[in-house]
């Protein structure tokens, strides 16, 4: 290896030439944002909530978490997560770009997984992050989440009798609006730095 480019949450150390960056997503179609917005909440009344447990969870317990009863809320999950309630959305299972959907709401909660992070801290979307304390690679990122105040984090213990708090919501969003600059999607500086490497070659 001759270089080191190191992403939100790295904390390997390498005596070579090194660059850091950040968090990295998919381009955001604003219009497409604009379309989802509509389409889960027309009257435009309620709070947007991605909920990406992407984990396994009992089918029966997960229909009776108390989340799904927050007031003023409406769900978008993914296609295999079978919740049959009004307020929730499922994400058609053809549709690929699903940074749009996280784009369009107003709190993602989700394990610490790198992709879907980045999708929300790049579209500068509040975090509950649910603590899984046996996985290093999420400790990671949710220290490095933590430190730029770009989250919250919930045990798995917690969630179970959880329900959205909006007064959280607006708190994690004026956090986000202090540091939005520091923190904008690095996919285009991180193709220029290698696009540099490449043509000095």
């Amino acid at each position: 290896m001759i270089y080191f480019f190191s992403l939100a949450g790295s904390n390997e150390q390498w005596d070579i030439a090194s660059k850091e960056y950040g968090f990295f997503s998919r381009e955001i179609n604003l219009q497409e944002v604009k379309r989802i917005r509509s389409l889960v909440d027309p009257s435009q009344s309620k709070k947007i909530i991605f909920l990406g447990l992407g984990m396994k969870i009992d089918v029966s317990l997960l229909e009776q978490l108390p989340i799904w009863d927050s007031p003023n809320c409406v769900f978008v999950v993914s296609s295999n997560v079978q919740v049959n309630r009004s307020n929730v959305f499922q994400i058609p299972i053809e549709y690929l770009e699903s940074q749009n959907y996280i784009a369009a709401s107003d709190l993602v909660i989700s394990k610490a997984g790198w992709g879907m992070i980045g999708e929300a801290v790049s579209a500068n979307i509040p975090l509950l992050i649910l603590n899984r304390l046996s996985m290093k690679e999420d400790q990671n990122t949710t220290n490095y989440l933590k430190q730029y105040h770009l989250c919250e984090t919930i045990n798995w213990e917690d969630f179970i009798t959880y329900k959205i708090d909006s007064s959280m919501i607006n708190d994690l969003k004026e956090s986000l609006r202090g540091n939005d600059s520091d923190h904008q999607n690095q996919s285009e500086k991180i193709a220029k730095d290698l696009m540099r490497i490449l043509e000095g070659m």
